[in-house]
């Protein structure tokens, strides 16, 4: 048993993955924070509710790489990035393709 993991690269696109799968998996993804450079979890079936994606991305130090291309929707008034995290990020790479706006949002941060 390792005490100690940190993760660099998390690759599991086009996994067929579903809702379950990528909620299991995002929900984890904040413990990872200081680590992950780069995550790509695109072309898999399922989605994920935004407050858990958001929650895990404002975890994120240290991202390069970013493909979520499908992953969740996003509500039309609530920005997908915290504003502090991306001041840590040293971002080269990001894909939001195949992401769907609501237009009525139910969310409460």
């Amino acid at each position: 048993v390792l005490e100690d993991v940190y993760m660099r690269k998390l690759d599991l696109a086009n996994c067929g993955l579903g809702d379950e799968g990528l909620t299991t998996l995002w929900t984890g993804i904040a413990g990872q924070g200081t680590s992950l450079q780069h995550i790509d979890t695109s072309e898999n079936q399922g989605t994920v509710k935004f407050e858990i994606i958001y929650d895990a991305l404002s975890q994120l130090q240290v991202i390069k790489k970013l493909n979520i291309a499908g992953n969740t929707r996003i509500p039309l008034d609530v920005p997908l990035f915290d504003e502090s995290a991306l001041h840590t990020w040293a971002l080269e790479e990001l894909d939001l393709s195949g992401i769907a706006v609501s237009r009525c949002p139910i969310y409460q941060f």
